[in-house]
Order: structure tokens, then sequence, then C-alpha cells
């Protein structure tokens, strides 16, 4: 595959001078409560990325810009002598950090429900809320890293076609109708038990780590750069939110960014999947 929609080299050099100041920065919010003074414009409204209280400012949106930006440009930046087999690396060290990242959301949500930790005013949901975003960068660079050191390829695990691929797209699509109904319905008040709010866990993940009907070495191709866009969609749209939403708000989107990733995804790929027939003597991947 042509490396494609990566950022020059240089850029690596850039992303660690913003990470490690971010995440310096976003440490000091967290557990100290430190604030940049002249970054302060009211009072409290709302906790960040970086969880705290005090003064409201900008101090948590200017330590996630920098950590969230410098992870990006560390993973997504060319090394020197980055080439097709490289970049093929690439893709599939991102493919598998996204299977495995959201296998252990789903499993922290799973132990959360059962009563092991309480959901509500925990540290460690709060965490899974704020920072599984994060968390998928970290995994990502250290599995490319780890691959590239190692010299192996690392093919992502795919489940057979039959049945998980039908199964997961009718088990999604079945949650996101019903889950459109209640809320459309939500003012009869209807109650729902709390564990049906994250079945889309399981169903997305079974989608997505499932092969396509016939798929091929350039359906896969089509799935891993599909997988690249949707990360790129997702991760700015994290950035712009940290600046423009406050209090319930932001808290909201960050718990949609638990699945917006995959929803993401899903569209990217099957409308990519769709244009190729007619376009595939064009693609460069």
């Amino acid at each position: 595959m042509k490396p494609t929609l990566l950022l020059p080299h240089y850029f690596k050099i850039i992303g660690v001078v913003m990470a490690i100041p971010g995440f310096i920065l976003g440490t000091l919010f967290q557990f100290g409560h430190y604030v940049i003074p002249f970054l302060s414009y009211g009072p409290v409204r709302r906790s960040g990325f970086f969880l705290a209280t005090g003064h409201d400012n900008f101090t948590d949106e200017v330590a996630t810009t920098l950590l969230i930006g410098g992870l990006l440009f560390i993973g997504f930046s060319k090394f020197k002598d980055e080439s097709a087999q490289i970049y093929k690396l690439r893709l599939n060290a991102l493919y598998w950090a996204v299977l495995v990242h959201l296998f252990l959301m789903m499993t922290l949500i799973i132990i959360f429900l059962s009563g092991i930790f309480r959901w509500h005013n925990s540290v460690v949901s709060d965490i899974v809320i704020n920072y599984n975003l994060l968390f998928l960068l970290i995994i990502f660079i250290a599995r490319l890293y780890y691959l590239r050191t190692k010299g192996v390829m690392g093919q992502p695990f795919y489940l057979p076609y039959l049945p998980f691929n039908i199964v997961g797209k009718w088990l999604t699509l079945i949650f996101l109708i019903g889950a459109i109904t209640l809320i459309a319905l939500s003012r009869w008040n209807i109650k729902v038990p709390e564990i049906t709010r994250y079945l889309i866990f399981p169903f997305t993940l079974i989608w997505i780590a499932s092969k396509g009907k016939n798929e091929d070495n350039i359906k896969e191709s089509i799935r891993l750069k599909a997988m690249l866009i949707s990360v790129y969609i997702v991760y700015g749209l994290l950035i712009v939110l940290t600046w423009v939403l406050y209090s319930v708000d932001y808290w909201v989107a960050l718990l949609l960014g638990l699945v917006a990733l995959q929803l993401v995804f899903i569209v990217t790929f099957e409308l990519m999947r769709f244009k190729a027939p007619r376009s595939i003597q064009h693609l460069h991947i």
C-alpha cells in the first residue's frame, strides 16, 4: 500500500514537544488542581478532559490539545524510511489497537455494571469516560513501535464472516433503531435496564472485528484506510469539542466518544467499499 494521509517525519519531533508538556500540565491539573492564572475566565462551569475543581479556565483545554495533538503527530507522522510495508504495518497496528481498546472498554463497563465498582461518582468510571480515546492512541503507538522493532507485520485478528458479520450488523442496527425510538418516546418515562445502554459495545465490536463477505487484500486495504480516516475525524472533533462544549454537554460528548469511533468507521468503511468497484483503479492504498 502506498503511504497516504500521513504527516511529514518532522511532525514526530513536534509531537514529542507537544505531548510531554501536555502530559505534565494535565497531571498537575488533575492531581494538584494547578491552573495557569492568566487562562482563567470565570467561576466553575465544568470539569474537562482532566478532571479538577476550582475556578474554570483554559488549562484543561490547553493540556488536552497538547497531549492529544502530540500523540496524533507521533503516531501518524512518517518514519524516515516509510515504505509500503511499514505503512501496512502502521495500519495493522492501528486496527489491532482499536479492537483491543474496544474490548478493554467493554470489559471495564461490564465490571462496573456487575457492582464491583460504583459507576456513579467513581474515579475509575471517570477515567474510562474521560481518557478512553487517550488510551487508544497510547495502545496504538506502543503496538506500532513494538511491531517495527520486532520486524513483524502483526496482522489483526478477524472473526469469520459467518455468522459474526451478519450478527454484528443486525444487532447494531436493531440497537440503534431501538435507542432512537426510546429517545423519541422519552417523555413517557420508559425505564430500561442500565446494561442495555452499553450493548452497543459488543455489537459494534463483533461487526468491525469480522471479515466482510469475500474479503480480499483490496477490501482489507479499504478497511484499514477507513479506520485511519475515522481516527482523524473523531480526534479532530474531540479537540474542537474540548474548546466549545461545557458542563453536561461536554460530559455527554465524552460519553458518546466511547462509541463514536466505531460508528464513524462503519459509515466510512461502507461508503468506501460501495465506491470501490467504480474507482478501484484510482485507489492508491
